[in-house]
């Protein structure tokens, strides 16, 4: 069974899998909306709730081997929510593309017949080891852009992050928590299965709680980075998949429109790395069990790729529709179930995992159904 030959390998493959498009919009836009409260409170979230499920997630994959039930249970989830995810992953990846390198393509079909190629390439040929230097350099490239911006617009607009302490939103709301902690699973890809398959790449034995702090922590820093960009931009509340064609007028506006341009690419091509990498720590985690990766890759990616399409051809609203209205209730119902299931297998972090954290997920869930 391929497995990961050191701490660091995982740490960067891992943390592709939990960082990504979400960090980089849904993350400042919430923000944006309900000021510092949100990422005072997502903090607390994070440490109380989804540092506990991430590690109890790796230590019950490490635990189990591939002819395990649990095993096989666990990779039949996570091949269904992987798809789903990655869906709209297709259609976050095609805009990013276009919005990179427009002239270069054609139409947003294009880019998602890009996307599969690529995906499948890396995926079929690739091991654990480049995978996980794969992930490293997207993550690298990424921040260091997204640094390099925030650093010149606060240099240029210091007072822009002030919009914090004047949120829009309703703080301490049920839709203000219920966004704090669907932002958790939805941001470390938490209750999906990803962790759970990952998890049993590592050796039995070795250390989790720090890798899985130190994932937290990368999810965490570059949500952080996302917002400052986003907000010295002059970004305010609400996005949608389809205001990224924002992203360039902003920057032409910002940085005049020869600099624009150039900002624009890197901006955009650094999205691309983070895209790609979630996507192929997907699929590699749906496929790294299989007795043959290469079909698992092409099953999973052509059904993807597929109904990405449609999505696409959807004009968006079904797309909005899961992120503003389902995906919170999903996150807070997986969540919780995945919790109470897990108490039983992992020893560490028991009383949050039985007691605490679905009963206030439950709570939330309930409140958001029916008021």
């Amino acid at each position: 069974m391929e497995t990961f030959r050191s701490k660091r390998a995982f740490i960067m493959t891992a943390s592709s899998a939990a960082v990504g498009l979400g960090n980089i919009f849904r993350f400042p836009a919430l923000a944006a909306r309900y000021g510092i409260s949100f990422i005072v409170f997502y903090t607390v979230a994070l440490l109380t709730v989804g540092l506990p499920l991430l590690y109890a997630e790796l230590c019950f994959g490490q635990s189990r081997g591939p002819s395990d039930f649990g095993s096989r249970v666990a990779r039949a989830l996570c091949g269904i929510n992987c798809t789903a995810v990655l869906c709209c992953y297709t259609v976050f990846f095609a805009l990013v593309l276009k919005g990179a390198a427009t002239a270069l393509f054609s139409g947003i079909a294009d880019c998602a017949f890009l996307l599969f190629a690529a995906v499948l390439a890396v995926v079929c040929f690739g091991s654990a080891e480049k995978l996980s230097k794969i992930s490293e350099i997207g993550i690298i490239f990424s921040v260091s852009v997204m640094l390099v911006i925030s650093a010149i617009g606060l240099i240029k607009n210091p007072f822009s992050t002030a919009v914090l302490l004047y949120p829009s939103g309703r703080p301490f709301s049920v839709d203000f928590f219920a966004a704090v902690f669907g932002q958790v699973f939805f941001s470390l890809s938490l209750a999906v299965g990803v962790m759970t398959a990952y998890g049993s790449m590592l050796k039995r034995g070795t250390p989790l709680l720090k890798s899985a702090l130190a994932v937290c922590l990368a999810d965490f820093g570059i949500s952080v980075v996302s917002t400052l960009v986003y907000l010295c931009l002059g970004g305010r509340e609400g996005t949608t998949p389809d205001s990224l064609a924002a992203y360039p007028l902003l920057f032409s506006s910002f940085f005049g429109e020869r600099v624009g341009r150039g900002v624009t690419l890197f901006f955009f091509l650094g999205l691309a790395f983070l895209c790609l990498g979630s996507v192929i720590a997907y699929i590699k985690a749906i496929a790294v069990h299989s007795k043959n990766q290469t079909k698992a890759a092409v099953f999973f990616a052509s059904v993807s790729t597929a109904v990405g399409i449609l999505l696409i051809s959807d004009r968006y609203e079904r797309l909005i529709y899961f992120d503003q209205s389902l995906l919170p209730l999903i996150g807070l119902f997986a969540g919780a179930t995945e919790a109470i299931f897990l108490s039983f297998k992992v020893e560490k972090f028991k009383p949050l995992l039985r007691f605490f954290i679905p009963s206030v997920l439950f709570f939330l869930l309930l409140r958001k159904i029916f008021i």
